[in-house]
């Protein structure tokens, strides 16, 4: 009897201890994930605000490559403001070919993610609202959507830090992004891999997976020239969904530094004028 009891307490003592490992396994897993949490988040906003610059104009040649191997071009201007907050107004707007010409898109950041997006189709004489659940569709035929095409929403994703990795010989962050229970009804991603060089922290690379976790698109920039101070932008950048095996890659033409652009090119009236 002494010896059963004295098996006993030892396998109740193995147990706590068991338990006791466990937990501390647990806290340290915890606060290594945190940690990785907080180092993600801190690139990620530096990439952000290396990214401002108080305003820009770009006119840029637009290449659609579909899976049957045709090709369309297009052109468009891009002009982008960033208020004193930091917020973000940009105007995109096709200048040809004729079946596009003069459709426009206004996005105007707003708190916490919560940005507006207006498109005007020529062919409707009218703007219309995307609405939140709308943002996943298709921007114009490309393959760019409207969540796309909307300023990084940082309180609306996690971002961790996951390791050091090269892109094209170049040492990067990758950080994994991933929506909040909040965000996550509203966008089409599962999760996000964004490759941030060290050097600069411009975001080299994206790639983007669906619900699943299958890869569906991949963001990739080239031609980086730096327009002021610590920001850099790429001359050439592709969207690629490697589902659909399609391709939009986008060129600069030309690209305008003016000192400051008027606030109301940032507006409903100016999203509905024609050229």
């Amino acid at each position: 009897m002494k010896y059963r009891r004295q098996t006993i307490g030892v396998l109740l003592l193995v147990c706590m201890l068991g338990g006791v490992t466990t937990t501390l396994w647990a806290e340290q897993d915890h606060v290594q994930i945190q940690e990785q949490l907080d180092k993600g988040r801190t690139i990620i906003e530096e990439a952000e605000q290396r990214a401002e610059f108080d305003a820009e104009q770009t006119i840029l040649t637009m290449t659609l490559h579909y899976a049957n191997g045709k090709q369309r071009t297009r052109h468009l201007e891009i002009f982008t403001k960033y208020d004193e907050d930091g917020n973000r107004k940009n105007l995109i707007r096709f200048t040809g070919p004729n079946d596009v010409k003069n459709t426009a898109l206004l996005t105007l950041e707003g708190e916490k993610g919560n940005d507006d997006q207006w498109l005007y189709l020529p062919i409707l004489r009218k703007s219309k609202r995307i609405a939140a659940g709308a943002k996943t569709r298709s921007f114009a035929g490309t393959d760019y959507t409207f969540e796309d095409l909307r300023p990084e929403a940082l309180d609306r994703h996690d971002y961790l830090y996951t390791e050091d990795q090269e892109i094209d010989g170049q040492p990067c962050f990758v950080i994994l992004a991933t929506p909040t229970p909040e965000e996550e009804p509203y966008t089409g991603y599962g999760k996000r891999l964004i490759f941030i060089r060290q050097d600069n922290y411009f975001p080299i690379e994206t790639r983007y997976y669906d619900k699943n976790e299958t890869l569906l698109k991949k963001y990739t920039h080239a031609e980086l020239i730096n327009i002021g101070g610590k920001t850099w932008r790429a001359d050439t950048s592709v969207m690629e969904n490697v589902q659909e095996k399609t391709k939009t890659v986008r060129v600069v033409d030309e690209r305008l530094l003016p000192d400051t652009l008027d606030d109301m090119l940032f507006t409903q009236h100016e999203l509905t004028r024609e050229y």
